[in-house]
């Protein structure tokens, strides 16, 4: 992995040739400007014996934890996207077309091959061929969503829906993971205007000795950040920062389901 990571990463830090490569398309700096409150959770980190590292990635990621000020993805004050660093540069390419604002509804299928997808755009619906093969790639929520929608899933729960069946395969949707997070929002006696992507400094240590690896991971960060029901109920001050505490290795499992068979319906 780090071979890869070298490889794909443009590194404007110090040097450190075994950990940081440079040259490839993924724009990585260390914060230029940090918040006061970022040195201010190192100094707190070490009060409890946690150690300190240059950056969250490298020998801090190797070891039993630590804390460190993050690296960021920006330049010239703009945030860079992994589609700003992969797709954007090949954007006149012929063979690549990125349609924004638009929703697939499902696959399409000749027997049980995909043949391509259905999607609305511009408040119509659209059939893309695939010419060799299609890639969901819509995360831990909407592809088994897309799935199901398409008739690839647990038999039972789309007779229930009136979906056609293309795949009887129930583990569609199940073994779902998340992480629960807790936010706490301090209230700045300065406020201060945020400097960089609103994240400052991250902590990964063990809530338990005994476990193998950090099971728990700190973000601090410059502005508020809670539910939207949480900052509406208390009416967070806009002059605040953030602990942001999450569990990283969750044992309960759930499952997505749908509500209905329309590609608006939430699941």
């Amino acid at each position: 992995m780090l071979n890869i990571y070298r490889r794909i990463e443009d590194w404007h830090g110090a040097p450190d040739p075994k950990y940081r490569g440079t040259g490839g398309p993924v724009f990585v700096q260390p914060a230029p400007d940090p918040n006061p409150i970022a040195p201010a959770m190192l100094e707190g980190a070490r009060s409890f014996g946690i150690p300190t590292y240059e950056n969250q990635n490298g020998r801090m990621m190797e070891g039993a934890g630590g804390c460190s000020i993050l690296d960021v993805r920006l330049r010239d004050g703009k945030r860079q996207s992994v589609f700003r660093s992969y797709t954007f540069p090949y954007m006149d390419r012929p063979n690549l077309t990125v349609l924004t604002h638009s929703l697939v509804t499902r696959i399409t299928f000749e027997g049980k091959r995909a043949t391509g997808v259905e999607c609305i755009y511009n408040g119509k619906t659209h059939r893309i061929s695939a010419g060799f093969e299609v890639v969901l790639s819509l995360g831990a929520i909407h592809t088994p969503k897309v799935l199901m929608q398409s008739g690839i899933g647990d038999e039972i729960e789309l007779h229930r829906l009136g979906i056609r069946l293309v795949l009887h395969l129930p583990g569609v949707g199940q073994n779902f993971q998340d992480h629960p997070g807790i936010g706490c929002v301090w209230e700045y006696q300065k406020p201060l205007a945020p400097r960089n992507n609103a994240a400052e400094a991250t902590l990964f240590w063990k809530g338990d000795p005994s476990v193998d690896t950090p099971d728990i991971q700190i973000c601090q960060g410059e502005v508020p950040f809670a539910s939207a029901e949480i900052l509406a109920r208390y009416d967070v001050p806009a002059g605040s920062w953030s602990m942001f505490a999450g569990i990283v290795r969750p044992k309960s499992r759930g499952r997505i389901r749908l509500t209905g068979p329309n590609p608006i319906d939430a699941v």
